[in-house]
């Protein structure tokens, strides 16, 4: 009994070991980009094929945006953040801390659409127990009130220049 245990866990073994042998490629789901002219902390760009766990609305499709468009729509940031909210502050010194997370969304209309959460991370001990470990390389869905005193969300229509906290 104990040899048809022992042969039987080998075969397995030697099976799993096969498999892992035969992956040549793992692509990430994610991409990580330094942006010092527009902020301290690191941007991650999420591709086309990560599954988002947000609803977003008239999505046609979704694509894996470069760091043309991730600069273009911190450039619209920088500048419309100000007006779409009222207010009136020094974006770049008030969101430097804050990690962005970027997805791709091309709209019903063909305008391509970048989804920017930003990521409060001036205390990274709190946020890392409020979001846990490997927070940064997910994209952060959480339903709680303490997530939106630490986060954002603005949706950048790079091709017209326009910017919404809807998504």
């Amino acid at each position: 009994m104990k040899n048809i245990l022992l042969i039987a866990m080998l075969i397995v073994c030697t099976s799993i070991a096969s498999k892992g042998q035969n992956k040549t490629e793992e692509t990430n789901p994610f991409s990580i980009v330094n942006l010092p002219k527009f902020y301290k902390e690191k941007g991650i760009i999420f591709n086309e094929d990560y599954a988002v766990g947000i609803d977003i609305k008239n999505p046609k499709n979704r694509f894996s945006p470069t760091v043309t468009d991730i600069e273009r729509a911190e450039e619209i940031f920088s500048n419309r953040y100000n007006h779409l909210q009222g207010t009136s502050i020094d974006v770049k010194s008030s969101f430097c801390h804050w990690v962005r997370q970027y997805i791709g969304v091309v709209d019903s209309n063909g305008k391509r659409n970048i989804i920017v959460q930003l990521v409060n991370n001036k205390k990274p001990g709190k946020i890392n127990r409020l979001l846990g470990k490997g927070w940064e390389n997910n994209f952060v869905v959480m339903l709680s009130d303490d997530f939106y005193k630490v986060s954002s969300r603005f949706r950048i229509i790079i091709d017209t220049g326009e910017m919404s906290s809807g998504l």
